[in-house]
């Protein structure tokens, strides 16, 4: 079913090392709908910018019709791993990340994301409280490294940078 993907997902090896590479790789997070576990797929992009965020669209143009993955977000910025890479910690041991290995928030002492949420709208964020809703909120409630970089993401459009703005995104997680 992904044969036309595994070569990619295979060879990516999920270091820091090969994530921190040209803008012209995008990697992509993904649900295999046979197996229910997450996959990373590495794909050519034609953004040029490495600030910007790949949306589900832009997942889905990449990636063509296919049976076997349900698209979830995102885009490595390079940047991002040079600037938290211990956020990338949890990422280096393998290829897949299984929901039950997900990073939870509360257990680096970090805010579960509904505080993150409230703190966002306390901020006058205008709408980023319900993007980020619509977008990082899951059933347990907790948030990995994919929804960090969400986040600071869509910070940085709502506040008209073109790189990511960490001070911004910090605030977020300052009691």
């Amino acid at each position: 079913m992904l044969k036309k993907y595994a070569a990619t997902v295979e060879s990516l090896g999920f270091t820091p090392q090969c994530l921190l590479e040209p803008s012209s790789t995008v990697v992509y997070r993904a649900t295999e709908r046979s197996s229910e576990k997450d996959v990373v797929v590495k794909l050519p992009s034609s953004i040029s910018d490495p600030s910007v965020i790949t949306r589900e669209n832009e997942f889905l143009e990449a990636m063509g019709p296919t049976e076997g993955l349900v698209p979830k977000h995102a885009y490595f910025p390079r940047g991002l791993f040079e600037e938290h890479p211990v956020l990338v910690r949890p990422y280096v041991a393998g290829k897949t990340w299984k929901k039950e290995e997900r990073w939870k928030l509360d257990e680096t002492h970090r805010p579960r994301l509904e505080r993150v949420v409230n703190k966002a709208h306390k901020l006058d964020l205008g709408d980023i409280d319900i993007r980020i809703q619509n977008i990082i909120l899951r059933n347990d409630g907790v948030a990995d490294f994919f929804d960090l970089m969400v986040v600071g993401g869509l910070l940085t459009n709502v506040v008209g940078k073109k790189e990511y703005d960490w001070r911004c995104f910090n605030k977020l997680f300052q009691d």
